[in-house]
């Protein structure tokens, strides 16, 4: 295999992204709304704003084997598709098949609706916007990202980086508001009568918290697209891991000192309740935290659209999928059909009647 192409069945799609991308790619995906709710559950499950902190911090130190283990693989086998490529190359072609199949249907489109979702519900906290016109707003989105990323692959991949250093400020600015107003005694508050205590209390903040920090192998589905993949993907993996767990860390290390643990995890927003005791915010904090979701959400639809179409489009060269979806545009240099159907099924779940968009692209 070429270190420039990717090459199967007479398709190919060029190492065209850097280490730059790559990094948006695992934090951008991997930081998304779930933050702003799980900090309330993982205080929930801890008990104790100590806990919450080092739930936290060990539930992003415990995923750096799972990203060394991506480091070597990705490395070894520098493709697109993630586990359809791995688990191919480990001569486990149902496996491959299966982990497509169910990234198509049960898993990948739903992120992208709920996400678009999100964004278009948080936008009506502003506009006031109706269900339907909600629903046709996360359409929308759906289909200026699939646009962006098909069409112009290259400012789209900018556009990502972008995004995702946008969305890191205002969580930086958050954590130094927070931290410089904690107050110790509001994170020592002991855990509330009949919460975990100990090692159970630890370990039942730490299982609150891994789903925060699912995303980070993203870049690993377009690694047939990385430039010097085994220089940037081992610094790209490894950079992501460090990052959110320094951000998330940081963030619940700032709620436990302003929000007691209890209160936290009776909040359905812990966050906004959180900075609501910041001077200077106070009643603002459900604005300020619309708009922060708003950004951060955004970020996540863009990268689950840039790279979730590749795992169909590896399948179709593995002939494990319809020929048509391996197909890259002579221009562009994207697989532009699986992406059109990527952005069909979830496009769907808003719609009252079916689409026969990217089904009428199949031999």
């Amino acid at each position: 295999m070429s270190n420039n192409t990717q090459e199967s069945n007479g398709t190919e799609l060029k190492r065209k992204l850097g280490l730059g991308t790559a990094i948006a790619l695992g934090v951008g995906t991997t930081i998304g709304s779930g933050i702003f709710s799980s900090v309330g559950e993982v205080a929930g499950a801890a008990g104790s704003g100590v806990m919450v902190i080092l739930s936290f911090l060990i539930g992003g130190l415990i995923m750096i084997p799972q990203n060394l283990l991506y480091t070597e693989y990705s490395t070894a086998i520098p493709e697109d598709g993630l586990f359809v490529a791995y688990l191919k190359r480990a001569g486990w072609p149902f496996m491959s098949f299966l982990s497509g199949w169910l990234s198509f249907w049960a898993t990948d489109p739903t992120g992208i609706a709920i996400s678009s979702l999100a964004v278009a519900n948080y936008l009506a906290f502003f506009t006031g916007f109706s269900q339907i016109i909600v629903r046709m707003v996360a359409v929308a989105i759906i289909i200026l990202f699939t646009a962006l990323h098909m069409i112009k692959m290259e400012a789209g991949a900018k556009w990502q980086n972008f995004i995702t250093m946008f969305k890191v400020l205002p969580f930086m600015i958050l954590i130094g508001m927070g931290l410089f107003y904690m107050r110790g005694e509001t994170m020592m508050t002991p855990a509330a009568v009949g919460a975990p205590t100990g090692i159970a209390a630890l370990l039942a903040g730490i299982s609150a918290t891994t789903w925060s920090y699912d995303g980070m192998q993203s870049a690993c589905v377009m690694g047939g697209e990385i430039k010097n993949p085994k220089r940037n993907m081992p610094i790209a993996l490894i950079s992501t891991v460090i990052v959110i767990t320094l951000l998330y860390t940081a963030l619940s290390t700032a709620a436990v000192g302003l929000l007691p643990a209890a209160d936290l995890a009776a909040s359905d927003a812990p966050i906004a309740a959180a900075a609501a005791n910041i001077p200077m915010i106070g009643q603002s904090a459900g604005v300020i935290a619309a708009v922060l979701a708003i950004i951060i959400v955004t970020g996540s639809v863009s990268s689950l659209i840039m790279f979730q179409a590749r795992i169909e489009y590896k399948m179709a060269q593995e002939g494990m999928w319809f020929k048509s979806w391996a197909k890259v545009h002579p221009k562009w240099e994207t697989p532009y059909v699986s992406m059109l159907c990527r952005a069909a099924l979830p496009s769907f779940l808003f719609s009252p009647a079916p689409s026969t968009t990217c089904w009428a692209t199949l031999p």
